[in-house]
């Protein structure tokens, strides 16, 4: 019987426990430009790199590299990147992966081949053929 007795005040105070701590947890939000609830900002800052990538074709691609700083050190341990691949200039707009880069992301915001600082030409043209009008995709 005391057994008994107290495995149920045990339950009980692990019920109060588990509540008052989901009562405790922020809400969770993770939507464009809103992220929290998930994990703490363990970085305080934020550098930018500008580059170019080559790809295969030899063409150039603009790129800025966010990762995160801790007292304007940047960090140094391998961290996972998302990556942005954008027609629009990569410069002067936030983008909602940024408010990932204190919760230990790179962001990569590239922009396409032809456009902004990037090189070589988007390629999209239009041939008539015929009564019907095509869109082609060129590599260069």
């Amino acid at each position: 019987m005391n057994q008994r007795i107290s495995i149920g005040i045990a339950a009980a105070v692990m019920a109060v426990s588990l509540a008052s701590a989901f009562a405790q947890a922020p809400a969770r939000v993770s939507q464009p430009g809103q992220y929290a609830g998930y994990s703490t900002a363990t970085y305080d800052g934020v550098e930018r790199t500008s580059f170019y990538i080559p790809v295969r074709d030899g063409v150039k691609l603009a790129a800025d590299l966010y990762r995160p700083t801790n007292n304007g050190v940047v960090a140094s341990e391998k961290l996972p990147v998302i990556w942005s691949h954008t027609p629009y200039n990569r410069r002067g707009r936030t983008t909602p992966e940024e408010a990932l880069i204190k919760h230990g992301y790179n962001v990569a915001v590239v922009d396409f081949r032809g456009v902004y600082a990037s090189y070589g030409s988007t390629g999209a043209t239009t041939v008539a053929s015929g009564s019907t009008r095509r869109r082609t995709m060129h590599t260069t």
